[in-house]
């Protein structure tokens, strides 16, 4: 190579060399960028993680976020689990007292709502959402309404409020709560605490101060009341009678094929009603048929009445002793017609004291518990003959009586109708013969197995049938207002509505 192009190659690696060495650099710089802006969004991401679990761990999204709106008013989701308690406490309420120990077979408290079908296409879970939101809009608007007219809290409603907050701070004490605080947040929701919970209290308090003032002040003339009792007489009047079904599925059967059975179930019905003159005569039939079956006698409202025989007991035809035999799939219905009460009669007031008798090991109700029970009874009764008056009564039934439905208030149930207590107490209320002051002792075995020790307050001025048609016309024309009034909210689910735990 001359000297000239070796000088020539010499310059140009000298020119190269540099920019190879810029090059490297540069790469070095971009990587140094990269892994720094890397490393910066992984701490980024790290810090707002940490952020987030703290506030989803807090009460933020509980207590600081709008969960619904109804008509402009905002409830976080710490509320709304507060409406959902109450919501599901009187849904539970309506099933006991429509099928008593039976309301399990429709809800079990024990599982998780979510799993329980209340119907073809929702889970209990579902029901529980909309009635709450439902019951939401039906507060709201009361509420509403009650400050536009001005309603406030009475200082013996605020007593209740607080009555049951401080039976809330007990419960918790004698259950091992920290505070009331905790016990609301483990069975209400997350983030309920007392404060919470008075406050949804004084809003559906003052709503329902309101809608009881607003059915106060409807009112009804003679005419009126009259009229509309008359209109649903059918539903409303009491109907007397005895009955007995023929089941296809009694042993006694058990050989037939089923038309057999149908004709054998409709021979036994024809059997009783032909020996049936009256009450007694009929259950004497019964018993020959059927040595365990229980009285057949009935007092039953006619929107309580069973379908099977609905329409021929509310018959304009029926007279006192008329029977029938009417077939279904499943047996036959032996039916002697009694009596039909218009309820044209004043309601009743009582004082009682009940004194259970005490069932042994094995849950069976001896002889001697009857009568041990029953020389109770006879003791308080001697007690009270030695001061034999009213406010004397009501001391000996809240001190001694095993009925809790009445043992706070003196024993005292008052707008009493016919068939609304057991048979001999029925008898003695509604007894023309009776009179304030009078007392009578009655043995009943059945739900309340036990002694009966009652003391007659007095006839109310109103009859029951016109007191039940005011009350009916009331609900009606409530229950219009109310629908135009929710009709008429608005309500819409906010972000933190996902946070309210309805399983």
């Amino acid at each position: 190579m001359g000297a000239s192009k070796e000088k020539k190659v010499r310059a140009e690696l000298r020119s190269e060399g540099p920019d190879k060495k810029s090059a490297a650099a540069a790469e070095k710089e971009k990587s140094d960028k990269k892994f720094r802006r890397t490393a910066i969004i992984t701490v980024v991401v790290i810090v707002v993680l940490a952020a987030f679990a703290i506030v989803y761990n807090s009460n933020l999204f509980y207590t600081g976020t709008t969960a619904v709106e109804v008509d402009g008013t905002d409830y976080n989701a710490a509320e709304v689990s507060c409406f959902k308690r109450i919501a599901f406490e009187n849904i539970y309420s309506n099933l006991s007292s429509q099928y008593g120990n039976y309301v399990s077979l429709f809800l079990d408290t024990s599982k998780p709502l979510d799993e329980q079908q209340y119907s073809e296409d929702q889970t209990w879970a579902d029901y529980l959402s909309g009635a709450t939101l439902d019951y939401m809009k039906q507060i709201t608007a009361l509420y509403n309404e009650a400050v536009k007219a001005g309603r406030t809290l009475t200082e013996d409603e605020r007593t209740d409020i607080e009555n049951e907050l401080a039976m809330l701070q007990v419960t918790a004490t004698t259950n091992n709560y920290s505070s009331a605080d905790q016990l609301l947040a483990l069975n209400y929701g997350k983030g309920v605490t007392t404060e919470v919970y008075r406050s949804v209290l004084e809003r559906v308090a003052l709503a329902n101060a309101f809608a009881n003032d607003t059915m106060d002040s409807y009112e009804y003339t003679d005419a009126e009341l009259k009229a509309y009792y008359a209109e649903h007489a059918d539903e409303n009047d009491l109907f007397e009678y005895a009955v007995y079904f023929a089941a296809n599925s009694d042993s006694a059967y058990d050989e037939l094929e089923d038309d057999a059975k149908a004709e054998a179930t409709h021979a036994a019905a024809e059997e009783i009603i032909a020996a049936a003159e009256d009450a007694d005569s009929f259950d004497a039939a019964v018993k020959e048929l059927d040595e365990d079956a229980s009285t057949t006698r009935r007092i039953t409202q006619g929107s309580g009445l069973p379908s099977y025989y609905a329409e021929w007991l509310q018959s304009a035809d029926r007279k006192v002793g008329d029977t029938t035999v009417i077939d279904i799939d499943t047996g036959s219905y032996a039916v002697l017609y009694l009596n039909r009460d218009t309820g044209d009669y004043p309601h009743v007031s009582m004082r009682h004291i009940l004194v259970n008798a005490e069932a042994d090991e094995d849950g069976n109700i001896t002889d001697e518990a009857k009568d041990a029970a029953h020389e109770e009874i006879l003791g308080l009764f001697a007690e009270w003959q030695g001061d034999p008056t009213e406010d004397k009564f009501a001391e000996l039934a809240n001190a001694n009586s095993d009925d809790g439905g009445s043992n706070t208030s003196g024993g005292l149930y008052e707008n009493i109708y016919k068939g609304q207590m057991v048979e001999g107490i029925d008898e003695f209320l509604f007894d023309p013969a009776t009179e304030a002051g009078d007392t009578t002792i009655v043995y009943n075995d059945g739900a309340y197995t036990g002694w009966h020790l009652v003391y007659f307050v007095g006839r109310d001025e109103v009859n029951y049938c016109d007191s039940l048609a005011k009350s009916q016309l009331t609900s009606e024309a409530f229950n219009s207002y109310l629908e135009e009034l929710v009709n008429a909210a608005s309500l819409s689910e906010k972000f933190s509505f996902k946070f309210v735990d309805f399983s």
